[in-house]
């Protein structure tokens, strides 16, 4: 990162903003107060999950930094935000990039989303509606693209701008040097098990809506409790997502788990400073 953010990279592209190296931000001791979660009240992580980020919580209460409790505000309305943009031309370039290709078995679900004719997702979109499944089909229905206009994806550009300046008002009101909660909701399992995969990535993507810088350290493993526990996993909404969780991840005993470390957008020396104590005290210790 030194050297990305140095003069010269910003003779070589004019569109890069001149940023240097903030040393002090990477070397500071000083005592922060960090934000944490372990759930975002959309796809409830599996217990090794919640278990990592309480374990960080502590290992930074006992170095002496401060940890106080954070919530996501309105995380189902950012995730439609997200999958509004993605969606934005109803999946036809994404499409295109895979014209030629294999369709891996973790992406399946999503391309038989984007390929049905559009009478048959709205029938599919109606009837999951009718089950109860209302996420699953607000998925669905926003994976049209809907009208697929430049107002539509004007409007969502503001909400964008609109959800940034709410949730860095609350970050700002808290106080927060930084963020740590879960990477993922699962942890590693068999490709077949997570067709429906971009539901997974409620954690990450949320802060590539908001620019922030984000990292992952892998601090422990899934053991035998972990599992047990797993039995009585329900999840926020009780749909065929939420259940899959639970089947995917029977058998991932030893697997490893890792929690994710976040900042305010640029700040990303901060974010590596984040990062490099939760490895000394977690891992290296």
């Amino acid at each position: 990162m030194r050297a990305l953010m140095s003069p010269i990279m910003y003779e070589l592209d004019p569109n890069l903003p001149p940023l240097c190296f903030n040393e002090t931000d990477l070397q500071s001791e000083g005592k922060m107060r960090i934000g944490y979660y372990a759930d975002d009240g959309y796809m409830l992580p599996i217990p090794a999950v919640q278990r990592a980020v309480l374990m960080t919580k502590e290992a930074l209460e006992k170095a002496g930094h401060e940890l106080v409790p954070f919530t996501v505000p309105r995380i189902e309305h950012a995730i439609d935000i997200i999958n509004g943009g993605l969606w934005a031309d109803g999946g036809l370039t994404w499409l295109q990039y895979l014209k030629f290709d294999r369709v891996a078995s973790a992406i399946k679900d999503i391309y038989r989303k984007v390929t049905y004719p559009t009478i048959i997702r709205k029938i599919l979109t109606l009837f999951l509606f009718m089950q109860g499944y209302n996420r699953l089909a607000k998925d669905l229905h926003l994976s049209t693209g809907e009208d697929q206009s430049a107002r539509r994806l004007w409007k969502l550009q503001y909400q964008t701008g609109h959800y940034k300046n709410e949730f860095f008002a609350k970050w700002k009101k808290q106080k927060l040097d930084a963020i740590i909660c879960p990477s993922f909701p699962i942890v590693a399992c068999p490709l077949a098990d997570v067709e429906h995969m971009n539901v997974f990535w409620n954690y990450t993507v949320l802060y590539n809506l908001l620019n922030c810088p984000a990292g992952v350290v892998t601090i422990t493993n899934v053991n035998e409790d972990d599992v047990n526990l797993l039995k009585d996993y329900r999840g926020h909404y009780s749909d065929p997502w939420d259940e899959q969780v639970k089947k995917a991840c029977e058998g991932s005993i030893g697997m490893p788990v890792s929690v994710q470390c976040v900042t305010l957008p640029f700040r990303d020396e901060k974010c590596l400073r984040v990062m490099k104590e939760v490895e000394q005290l977690l891992v290296n210790e």
